[in-house]
């Protein structure tokens, strides 16, 4: 009775896993995915869209989903990040001498002979899952592989200087455009999309010298900036001063030139009149110097018989100052 039963199911087994095996060939693509579908090893499909499809049963076909619609992240440099560094230097002593694991903390020399330790953090998406699958081992490391090898190309073309300071964002650029050059020629179906420094530093043992020499150079060019400021600003006001100078000079030129056509005529004119009558010239100028001298001296009249009353004539000096060319 049980060895009839188990023959039963036994039957039932195969049927179900008959029935079955045409079924397994459907297959779901992802809303982000694309599916490359096989047939014994070999890509028949590499655009399979997003959806419900059907292949052949394994083992004729195969099926394997890429996120070509997600973006990927990814980072690589020479270095390590500064807390790690420091616990190494506390546990095994000075930097140069530490080993991580099997190998030394890289670093990358800049066109200047210096040494710096850089970060690099990315982004990519898979543009052609047929090259992505098929001409790497790796497509992923052989990112990494190739970011490195511009970077160190991009930093040994340039100074130290320029690398921490103003060529930053540049030196991103220049990597950027490198690393896709180089996935476009090998034909990795990868496609960079952005490319950051997120961290770029020289060595810990010289990074304060470094950091002087970055705060000199600032401290340089904002006394640069003010002096151009203040250039821009003293040259205008000395301008304008020099102008106004030139105005005065101009104006008192005139006023004495003025002033001395004036005088010259009036001696020209004095010259005649006493040619005509000598006498009453003399006296009139005499008249006209003594009621000038006079307008500014204090004057008293004493009486002769009594000195005590003195009469001030400052009053009549005043009107005579206003009339005086009334007299």
């Amino acid at each position: 009775m049980t060895k009839k039963i188990l023959k039963k199911l036994w039957l039932y087994g195969i049927i179900i896993a008959i029935l079955s095996y045409p079924i397994s060939g459907f297959y779901l693509v992802g809303t982000n995915e694309t599916g490359v579908l096989k047939r014994f090893g070999k890509i028949i499909d590499d655009r399979v869209p997003s959806g419900l499809h059907y292949r052949f049963p394994w083992p004729i076909d195969k099926v394997i989903r890429l996120s070509t619609r997600e973006i990927n992240r990814f980072q690589c440099g020479f270095g390590v990040d500064p807390d790690v560094e420091k616990q190494y230097q506390a546990e095994q002593g000075s930097f140069y001498n530490i080993q991580l694991g099997t190998f030394a903390i890289p670093y990358c020399i800049t066109g200047d002979k210096n040494i710096l330790h850089i970060k690099i953090v990315g982004q990519y998406n898979i543009l052609n899952p047929r090259d992505f699958m098929t001409n790497f081992v790796s497509p992923d490391q052989f990112l990494v592989f190739c970011v490195q090898s511009c970077i160190i190309d991009a930093v040994g073309n340039t100074d130290v200087d320029t690398v921490l300071t103003t060529g930053r964002v540049e030196l991103q650029r220049k990597i950027l455009v490198n690393v896709q050059e180089e996935m476009e020629k090998y034909g990795s179906g990868i496609s960079v999309i952005s490319i950051e420094i997120k961290n770029i530093r020289p060595p810990s043992p010289v990074a304060y010298a470094f950091k002087d020499v970055v705060n000199a150079r600032e401290e340089r060019g904002t006394m640069i900036h003010d002096a151009e400021a203040y250039r821009n600003q003293i040259i205008p006001e000395a301008k304008a001063e020099a102008s106004k100078i030139l105005n005065e000079a101009e104006a008192f030129k005139t006023r004495r030139t003025q002033y001395a056509q004036g005088e010259a005529e009036r001696f020209k004119l004095f010259a005649a009149e006493y040619s005509k009558a000598k006498k009453i010239t003399e006296d009139r100028i005499y008249i006209q110097t003594m009621a000038d001298i006079m307008s500014r001296v204090k004057k008293f009249i004493i009486d002769e018989h009594d000195q005590n009353k003195a009469a001030d004539l400052k009053f009549f000096i005043k009107e005579f100052d206003k009339n005086k060319n009334e007299y």
